[in-house]
């Protein structure tokens, strides 16, 4: 089973999203954020689709950036 919240966010908001879900890790809530670990030979949409597939909850990370962010905007629709 995947991480119980999926975390979407802009990379250029990292150094303020991180704390968060460090938190929430620390509250012991499994989180999938991309945080880099995208094996190369894994394709980063297939298991960004599996991750958003498999979590129970999203969290969207709003800011202008993130609002401004393909990625981002890519991932909303997909866990809609």
């Amino acid at each position: 089973m995947g991480a119980e919240v999926f975390v979407s966010y802009s990379s250029l908001d990292r150094d303020r999203v991180m704390p968060v879900v460090e938190s929430l890790r620390g509250n012991g809530i499994s989180v999938w954020v991309d945080e880099g670990n995208i094996h190369a030979a894994d394709l980063w949409s297939e298991q960004i689709v599996q991750a958003i597939a498999d979590c129970r909850v999203m969290v969207v990370m709003l800011s202008q950036n993130s609002t401004d962010s393909h990625n981002v905007v890519k991932e909303v629709m997909l866990a809609s």
